[in-house]
């Protein structure tokens, strides 16, 4: 058997303008991650002087843990190797191996590290 309808009753009753909530605040459209990238690239290196400046710039809170965090997680990103180093490296490389062959260059590299 079906739900019986519910009766037209006024949901809500409308409050005049005066008494009405005030309007939240827009939300920042910039995330945590940029707002961390913003300010590094701003000059601002340390936790507690970053964090203020993100909460007053773009009313964002954060904790200074949180913007070591994403720094930490945006540096180790742009550290990994990429395919252009390694082939600038391999053509460095390609004369000496040439010259004096690859287990003498492996030599001379083991005696590096």
């Amino acid at each position: 058997m079906p739900r019986p309808r519910k009766s037209a009753t006024p949901a809500t009753p409308v409050t005049p303008a005066a008494t009405a909530a005030p309007a939240i605040p827009a939300v920042s459209t910039v995330s945590k991650s940029e707002a961390v990238r913003q300010a590094i690239a701003a000059g601002l290196q340390g936790g507690e002087e970053a964090v203020a400046w993100i909460e007053e710039k773009y009313g964002i809170k954060m904790t200074a843990q949180h913007f070591s965090a994403v720094k930490a997680n945006d540096k180790r990103r742009t550290n990994v190797s990429n395919f252009g180093d390694a082939l600038a490296a391999m053509e460095t490389l390609k004369p000496l191996v040439l010259s004096h062959g690859m287990e003498k260059v492996k030599r001379m590299v083991e005696l590096c590290s």
